[in-house]
């Protein structure tokens, strides 16, 4: 058996893919750091942070300049070349008229990515200390020696773990209506996310969110590559027209809105939404999987979340705006009904579950009680 020194980039990288659907502490640090050194000598390893779908995501040190960074590198099943091929005929597409593999569509999907981040970034980067979100900084990307990114390391806590640990769901929904913002910045540039999800999103320093992977968002004036049938954009955050090979290339601004229904579940009860093998194609199994996360909402946010997961995109929430609107009015009647609770959404929920059977059970004993005083009335009659 060749050491892994001995081993070409694409040979690595092969041997990475092979841990693609396994756990994180199962892939092998002497082939994390194989790969890395191969890819950039200067980079140093520190741990793999991620394997996101079509790329694995690791910290490392930038030697030259010692500064941490995480790398997104892509794996070559998605963005090597392939013998399949589609014939592109629609608008002003780069590829239009070509026969062009899907790996192929897969890399400017990724590269294009790659810009809007870089391009983001340079709207913000002036304005850090007024946002109350953040975009990290992309250093570089490039197709040599194979197809990856380097961005800012950003030490920040998952969304999901953050919220759950401060127990404070007034605190949650309003780090939610930062996000709400975020997105509302961003669409106003006409960029989607596409693949708006808890894993997504970072709590950094003062309590700003911070947004990562942007390799699949899209600028909605930039004529499409996506290949009717491509699915863009994880389940169950992903619109049922994004996620079930149907319409993914023609996504619009209430797309990214679906997500944010999700993810409020999550900001409200401090913890990811149930993992489903949901059939983005069969409604009736959206349906069922919604109303059982709609349960566990407060009564003040469950018409927010039926809107901006509504089946229908033209049901939704088309603009951010009107969600915004309607999220500000929940927030502030949850402030003034829960002015000192503690706890996140589950254990609030739980409490008001438990004050309205107390108050059935009192208003039923004045009732008894009535009933009762009455009955030895018309007795003594």
């Amino acid at each position: 058996m060749k050491n892994l020194d001995d081993l070409t980039l694409q040979e690595l990288l092969e041997r990475l893919e092979s841990y693609q659907h396994t756990y994180i502490g199962s892939v092998p640090h002497d082939l994390c750091i194989a790969t890395l050194n191969k890819i950039n000598r200067a980079y140093e390893f520190v741990s793999l942070c991620d394997i996101a779908g079509e790329a694995f995501v690791f910290k490392a040190i930038d030697k030259i300049d010692n500064r941490p960074l995480a790398i997104k590198v892509a794996l070559p099943q998605y963005f090597s070349k392939s013998t399949k091929k589609h014939r592109i005929n629609w608008g002003l597409n780069p590829f239009r008229g070509k026969d062009i593999d899907e790996p192929s569509i897969n890399r400017q999907r990724f590269l294009n990515g790659c810009e809007l981040h870089a391009a983001l970034y340079k709207e913000i980067a002036n304005a850090q200390e007024e946002l109350d979100f953040y975009i990290p900084k992309l250093y570089n990307f490039t197709e040599e020696p194979c197809l990856h990114a380097e961005m800012e390391w950003i030490d920040g806590i998952h969304a999901v773990r953050w919220i759950k640990e401060k127990k404070d769901l007034i605190y949650g929904l309003k780090l939610y209506l930062k996000l709400l913002h975020a997105t509302k910045f961003f669409h106003s540039y006409q960029i989607l996310h596409r693949d708006l999800k808890s894993n997504n999103l970072l709590i950094s320093k003062k309590d700003k969110i911070t947004i990562i992977d942007w390799t699949v968002s899209k600028l909605l004036t930039r004529e499409n590559i996506t290949i009717v049938g491509t699915p863009i954009g994880t389940s169950p955050y992903g619109s049922p027209k994004n996620v079930t090979y149907k319409n993914a290339r023609d996504a619009t601004y209430p797309d990214d809105i679906y997500s944010l229904g999700y993810v409020l579940y999550e900001f409200q009860n401090g913890e990811d939404v149930p993992p489903t093998e949901l059939d983005l194609s069969d409604i009736l199994q959206i349906e069922k999987y919604k109303n059982e996360l709609c349960k566990t909402l407060l009564e003040e946010l469950k018409p927010i979340f039926s809107k901006a997961t509504h089946v229908s995109e033209h049901q939704r929430y088309q603009i951010l705006d009107e969600f915004i609107d309607d999220f500000k009015t929940a927030l502030g009647k949850l402030e003034k009904k829960y002015p000192d609770k503690k706890g996140i959404g589950q254990d609030v929920k739980q409490q008001e579950t438990e004050d309205r059977i107390k108050k059935t059970e009192e208003m039923l004993a004045r009732i008894g009680k009535f009933i009762e005083e009455n009955l030895s009335i018309g007795e003594q009659i």
